[in-house]
């Protein structure tokens, strides 16, 4: 995951070197995942047919092509868009995929806590991205971040082959359009995909814009004794916080409702969301920490919805309900954080706290989103439609 997050952390950078306006930028945060959407339910659907370990290390080099393509070829708004397309069909090969070589290889007891504890590494490998991206800039150009994430996707590759056993998957049930019908029939699986969509869409406009408003706050002349902070380093520790929420939030779903625990920590990242809208003139070390705290309530129930899924279906169709609930979540992901670009340009630009205002708002409507999935009494209402079909 190393260059996952690359964009965003040097994307004050790429607005000069690219010449990008908001709009833009908000799209070339949102292309991978727009093709990572598109891409994710073939990989992941192979995986019930195929060895997850293969996906996952042919993706893995495509990933390390685009990371350094993008350094040495990305000099302009659409070859740039291009080689983050090509990251995120690699990315595509890579998460869901690698969430299924694992639960592939776990006893069944194991499954559900094992997927929470794998999901609950994004935000980590997030924290990494940006801790690798923050490390270099210190030292060097920007495009030397996604040299040295490109050479990391080959390290993965390699420690991917050689630690991994191969394992023959599970036989599938059925022809891979039944799969897909037995999945969407499946109305919990289905309501955490939606749930996903928006949560998705909140967590990456969140990681995707924070450097950029961080850097707004600091830029003040009230808070210029913070000039000197380097600002992925700042998001590295940011994502870091949310890791053991993650699993902390996972483990006491495990014990409490799930429903219960999920609604409980969207409300409230949907009440910090709100707080931050109206916290661009803020202190730097306040508004730090507050952004820090979202990070937690934001990323928190990341573990607890990916565990709600994989125990809502057979382990047959497994590799196509994660495909499904990728894909839903992940187009959440490449239009949350172009929406706000553009929410962000409407109102007149990244400089502007005013803006922000909105901003905000548009990154906290995820949490309804979620809430409303979650919530909703989808299982009587398809009960009702069926019996007024008899």
């Amino acid at each position: 995951m190393t260059g996952f997050l690359s964009v965003a952390a040097v994307l004050p950078q790429l607005f000069d070197a690219l010449s990008l306006t908001e709009s833009q930028a908000g799209w070339l945060t949102g292309s991978a995942f727009a093709s990572y959407a598109l891409t994710v339910p073939l990989f992941t659907a192979l995986t019930d047919r195929f060895d997850a370990r293969s996906v996952v290390f042919v993706s893995l080099c495509l990933t390390a092509v685009s990371g350094i393509g993008f350094a040495l070829f990305a000099e302009a708004y659409w070859s740039a868009i291009a080689l983050r397309l090509i990251a995120g069909v690699g990315f595509a090969g890579v998460h869901f995929p690698g969430l299924k070589m694992l639960v592939d290889r776990l006893p069944g007891y194991l499954i559900t806590r094992g997927s929470g504890i794998y999901v609950s590494m994004f935000s980590l490998g997030g924290a990494g991205s940006f801790l690798v991206a923050g490390l270099v800039v210190a030292f060097l150009p920007w495009p030397w971040v996604f040299i040295i994430s490109g050479l990391c996707s080959v390290l993965s590759a390699i420690l991917i082959w050689v630690a991994i056993a191969p394992k023959k998957p599970h036989a599938a049930s059925s022809a891979g359009i039944t799969n897909v019908k037995r999945v969407i029939s499946n109305v919990e699986a289905m309501r955490y995909g939606i749930a996903y969509f928006g949560h998705i869409w909140e967590m990456f406009s969140f990681r995707q814009w924070f450097v950029v408003f961080l850097g707004l706050n600091i830029g003040l002349a009230s808070n210029s004794e913070y000039a000197g902070w380097n600002l992925p380093l700042l998001a590295a520790l940011t994502s870091l916080a949310a890791w053991p929420a993650s699993l902390a939030i996972m483990e006491i779903s495990q014990h409490f409702s799930r429903k219960k625990v999920v609604t409980l920590t969207v409300l409230t990242s949907l009440c910090v969301a709100i707080a931050l809208s109206m916290m661009a003139l803020a202190s730097t070390p306040l508004l730090l920490g507050v952004m820090i705290f979202y990070s937690m309530t934001c990323f928190g129930d990341s573990s607890a919805m990916a565990g709600g899924v994989i125990g809502a279906v057979d382990a047959r169709v497994r590799g196509m309900a994660l495909a499904m609930y990728a894909l839903l979540g992940f187009c959440g992901g490449a239009l949350g954080p172009a929406v706000v670009g553009m929410v962000l340009e409407a109102a007149g630009g990244r400089h502007e706290p005013v803006a922000w205002v909105l901003a905000w708002l548009t990154i906290g409507a995820g949490t309804l989103v979620v809430a409303g999935a979650i919530n909703c009494p989808w299982r009587s209402t398809l009960s009702e439609l069926k019996g007024e079909r008899k």
